[in-house]
């Protein structure tokens, strides 16, 4: 059988969209406990406002870019791209994650 890539959409994540970004960033530290800098403990219990100012400082500073990959309109991955400080022509790439049911479509 040939690969077929599922078809995704990838979009910023804005400030107001906190529980969605919430429940990914949650659910890939449970997930992948190892893959990330923080632990599921740490993160569950952060207040609401807590997660809209995360995103609305990366909307905001021109240099970071919190993304998520859907399928039919469902979350399924998230990213964090931060413009490198030193070499804006360097993008790295932080919170990398995708859903088990959607790995292997072309997600990634």
């Amino acid at each position: 059988m040939a690969y077929q890539p599922a078809a995704f959409t990838i979009r910023t994540f804005t400030h107001d969209a906190w529980p969605a970004y919430r429940a990914l960033r949650l659910r890939a530290l449970e997930d992948a406990p190892d893959a990330f800098g923080s632990t599921l403990a740490a993160e569950s219990v952060r207040p609401p406002e807590e997660w809209a100012a995360r995103l609305a400082r990366a909307a905001t500073s021109g240099i970071d870019h919190a993304l998520t990959a859907e399928i039919a309109g469902e979350p399924v991955g998230l990213a964090w791209a931060k413009v490198d400080a030193d070499d804006p022509a360097v993008v790295n790439l932080f919170q990398m994650w995708v859903a088990p049911e959607a790995r292997g479509q072309g997600v990634a």
